[in-house]
């Protein structure tokens, strides 16, 4: 199955296709050592659009509101943890009235919060019968909606899609695993769910991330969705610790500490835990007009929410209650202050309605929840926006337009009236999507939202992008102004093959150039990769292997061991210097250049980094650098190739 374009955003475009330059051993040494940050080897891949529906002022175009967000905390580099927050609808208020209840004000968004719920992702009328219900998974970043089938099974709501959602009971789980295209799994306990309705009401808690190399976060958030995340940890060694001392509501802690666990730790499934003042620690308070969504008075004045980061400055975001004529308070996000300084101001306004209260008499009310009308930063220019243009054919709604003055450099956005992206138009660049809500006989609703991009035109050079894709999303051509790629993939994804079934066997640039790839199956990442034929009739091969490692660090007790699950990092990898790489992985010229690397006992540092190779005399040598790392997980110190170590452990 073809489809002209999709509604992903694909990893960056690397061109392949051309012939490997020639340079001397040494060289090579010198450039396998400078900047080692990650040992994972990257894929090469063909990418699909780039696009961001956020402009520069944290204004979403696609839903009005200002989406805004903080990182506040960091430990342990690539293989630690980082806290980050979010606002949610122009807010870190949160408000929400979940099951019919009270509204209780849930606080600011968390990136380590997770989890599956349910809902309406399409009303049709006034009538629930002719809704279209399911359920949304997110964590780790990522989100997907999902539509029962009429075997009871989870299939996306959106395609073409890689994601999947499937119920799994076997020993020590039993729920749902959603599983995304690069073979990442997320784990969310429960039953198996066999019908969704308008009274069906879940709201189940993330509990694991799997990573493909099996680096694991848990994440320790309770029974629901919406409690309280006690800890966050990792099998490399960190964790977060979460303290809800003082805290203004369940949901938003008041203290989050980093941790490394090879030198202390802190309980993962009890909130008591006094961390020691050597770790770094962010704080979220409410010095003024504390929200409570249970006491409306609360809402009806000025408030500021402080966020103290881990480097010790401090974020004011200053909210202002706004209430339309019709509907109920909301505070909103107006001023963005960092260490006293303002950076950033934001005006509402809200859609306007004509309300009939007689027969001869009307009346224009304001509605709904108020979105973005003017953003601002001191010194740095204001943007305008017309949020909710309604857009209409023979009379029917068919979606809607969020437009603003340009300067923010998304000029707009249009939606259908069922959520599918129509176009996209930036400063850079225009994007067209095919969209529409078919029939599906094989889901229950009968219906499924098609969504992908048409094209794509560069503003700058004028240049129109096309794209065909496989059923799954991956892009399989694309073309630009004229020039085209092609790529192949596994034509379906099993158990087996899970972590790379979405990544190119082969790329081809339609002149005879192709680049050939193979994956390690039990962490998807790159075996292989050989490219096209250069001009001495050779194809430069290079392979690459890995391992499992176990960190080693406190876990339930003061005492150091070893991790529950290892993860996979790479040992070494060869390509031959001016010859053909045999099929047994040695060089025809006996000419290897081998990098390896070493890692550390405790948290998996990369410790060490050694470059075999030919020096200039014809002599075999190996160059090795070295690295330190402070508790915190920055890099301290290196030892240069020139010290002659033969190991960095």
């Amino acid at each position: 199955m073809i489809f002209k374009n999709a509604n992903r955003v694909f990893a960056n475009f690397v061109a392949v296709m051309t012939s490997r330059s020639r340079v001397p051993a040494i060289a090579v040494i010198t450039l396998c050592i400078l900047g080692i940050q990650d040992t994972m080897a990257q894929a090469d891949t063909l990418a699909g659009a780039k696009y961001d529906l956020v402009d520069r002022f944290g204004v979403n175009m696609a839903s009005g509101q200002v989406q805004v967000e903080q990182i506040t905390l960091s430990i342990g580099g690539p293989m630690g943890l980082t806290h980050k927050i979010a606002s949610q609808a122009s807010d870190f208020v949160n408000i929400a009235g979940l099951g019919g209840g009270f509204p209780t004000a849930y606080g600011f968004g968390d990136a380590h919060r997770g989890g599956l719920y349910t809902l309406a992702l399409y009303k049709e009328g006034i009538w629930s019968q002719h809704w279209k219900f399911g359920v949304r998974v997110f964590g780790g970043g990522t989100s997907a909606d999902f539509v029962l089938d009429t075997n009871g099974n989870f299939v996306p709501y959106t395609v073409p899609s890689k994601d999947t959602l499937e119920f799994e009971d076997g020993p020590g789980f039993t729920g749902y695993v959603f599983t995304t295209g690069d073979g990442t799994r997320m784990y969310y306990p429960g039953a198996r769910i066999t019908y969704i309705g308008v009274n069906t009401f879940l709201r189940w808690p993330i509990t694991k991330i799997v990573y493909p190399n099996n680096f694991t976060v848990e994440i320790n958030l309770g029974p629901s969705i919406d409690g309280s995340i006690r800890s966050v940890r990792t099998n490399a060694g960190f964790q977060l610790k979460y303290d809800f001392t003082g805290s203004w509501n369940g949901s938003s802690p008041t203290r989050v500490t980093a941790l490394n666990n090879r030198y202390e730790r802190c309980p993962f499934l009890t909130s008591s835990c006094s961390p020691s003042s050597q770790w770094p620690y962010a704080t979220f308070t409410w010095p003024v007009g504390e929200p409570d969504g249970s006491n409306s008075a609360s809402l009806h004045v000025n408030s500021i929410f402080r966020v103290r980061d881990g480097e010790g400055r401090i974020t004011e975001y200053h909210h202002s209650p706004h209430q339309a004529d019709v509907g109920p308070i909301h505070p909103r996000l107006v001023k963005i202050k960092k260490d006293g300084t303002t950076i950033r101001n934001y005006e509402y306004e809200f859609l306007q309605f004509l309300h009939s209260s007689s027969s001869n008499h009307s009346i224009i009310q304001s509605t709904g929840i108020a979105t973005v009308d003017v953003a601002s930063a001191p010194g740095g220019g204001s943007n305008g926006y017309t949020m909710h243009i309604a857009k209409y054919m023979y009379g029917s709604h068919i979606g809607n337009i969020n437009s603003g003055s340009g300067l923010g450099s998304v000029n707009f956005v249009e939606s259908s009236n069922y959520g599918a992206l129509v176009q996209i138009d930036s400063v850079e660049q225009h994007i067209d999507f095919y969209y529409a809500l078919l029939y599906d006989a094989q889901v229950v609703g009968n219906q499924r939202v098609h969504n992908w991009i048409e094209a794509v035109r560069n503003k700058r050079g004028n240049i129109i992008t096309t794209f065909q894709y496989d059923d799954r999303g991956n892009v399989t051509e694309r073309t630009e102004n004229g020039v085209s790629f092609q790529a192949d993939y596994p034509a379906t994804c099993t158990s087996a093959n899970f972590k790379y079934c979405n990544k190119p066997t082969w790329i081809d640039d339609r002149k005879g150039n192709r680049t050939d790839f193979t994956y390690h199956p039990q962490s998807g990442q790159i075996a292989s990769r050989t490219l096209p034929t250069d001009s001495d009739g050779i194809r430069p091969k290079t392979v690459y292997e890995y391992d499992q490692y176990y960190a080693h660090y406190k876990i339930d007790s003061e005492t150091i061991e070893a991790a529950e699950a290892p993860i996979w990092l790479l040992t070494s990898e060869t390509s031959c210097q001016n010859s053909t790489m045999n099929s047994n992985g040695t060089c025809a010229g006996n000419d290897a250049v081998t990098t390896s690397y070493q890692y550390d006992y405790y948290n998996l540092y990369v410790r060490g980094v050694a470059v075999t190779a030919k020096n200039t005399q014809g002599v075999m040598e190996t160059r090795r650098t070295c690295y330190e790392y402070d508790k915190y997980g920055n890099r301290v110190g290196e030892t240069s190739p020139r010290a002659n170590l033969t190991t960095c452990l």
